[in-house]
């Protein structure tokens, strides 16, 4: 999973560059941040396979964001925080697997609402979400002060 973990760090940085950190600045960070997230309760990870090699996975958790504008139960949702599949694997049917696993999941621990979020420029990532049932939520914006 550590190898997986350094692709989508590497596609984030190759999509938008700074500010996002480089794989070699990016990937300690990432891997103790997959530690943490999988001792808590509401997280999950499901990783794809084939041929006993792993060629995806997904990893998030049930978030209470607390918000008091959003019904209760949207403002408690699940969240895939990551979602990747091997390029030689894209377009086969893998991420809408693991989503579709990752909702399962969460929905037996009580989400009604499953989000995720991508970086702008990810168009594939975009679209695969889009096909996969989800609609377009909020939009973030980001401008250099200095």
């Amino acid at each position: 999973m550590a190898a997986m973990g350094d692709a989508i760090q590497a596609v984030e940085f190759d999509l938008v560059g700074p500010p996002v950190k480089p794989v070699a600045a990016a990937a300690p960070l990432y891997r103790l941040r997959v530690e943490h997230r999988l001792r808590e309760a509401n997280a999950a990870v499901f990783i794809a396979e084939q041929a006993g090699a792993p060629i995806g996975y997904v990893l998030g958790r049930i978030e209470e964001e607390g918000d008091p504008f959003v019904d209760e139960d949207f403002s408690r949702h699940a969240l895939i925080e990551d979602l990747y599949v091997a390029a030689a694997f894209r377009g086969r049917g893998v991420g809408r697997a693991l989503i579709d696993a990752f909702a399962s999941a969460m929905s037996a621990k009580g989400a009604t609402w499953l989000r995720i979020v991508s970086k702008s420029k990810n168009r594939t990532a975009i679209d695969t979400y889009l096909a996969c049932g989800f609609e377009a939520y909020e939009t973030s914006f980001a401008r250099r002060l200095r």
